[in-house]
């Protein structure tokens, strides 16, 4: 296990608006806010996308299992902010559900919002954080400096 100490810096509240894509728009918003390091906190719905519900078999790399969604779901997630060279990377996790159904899995992709979906961002600050692929394990890994 590795330990890293930071510090809450700003707080953003985002709110999506009906066909935004939650993915892109999080990462234009890391961007443009030069935002490094962050949680995230979410709500709402998603109209249609994709998400990956676990490795096919549990082996390394890992061959992903996409499980695509369309006709609106509600979502509830939450997920981390890292850059990886110089593209923000997110990692989100979300639970979907529509009448009975549940898909629980890491969003990926395309994600178009329905309605709304509204987001809390807890910036970190410290010492440098980021994303680097580790060919061995075929995941992009946080890395401490």
């Amino acid at each position: 296990m590795e330990v890293h100490e930071a510090k809450l810096g700003r707080l953003f509240l985002l709110k999506m608006a009906h066909g935004d894509d939650l993915v892109q728009e999080i990462a234009h918003f890391a961007s443009s806010q030069q935002v490094r390091a962050a949680w995230l906190f979410f709500l709402g719905a998603l109209k249609q996308g994709q998400l990956v519900s676990g490795p096919a078999l549990p082996e390394l790399p890992p061959v992903p299992v996409w499980q695509a969604f369309s006709q609106g779901w509600e979502i509830l997630g939450l997920g981390n902010l890292f850059w990886e060279a110089d593209t923000p990377k997110l990692h989100l996790h979300g639970a979907l559900g529509k009448g009975e159904a549940t898909l629980t899995g890491c969003l990926r992709r395309e994600n178009e919002v329905y309605l709304v979906a509204e987001i809390l961002v807890l910036e970190l600050t410290g010492p440098t954080v980021c994303r680097r692929l580790d060919p061995a394990l075929g995941v992009s890994l946080l890395e401490f400096s």
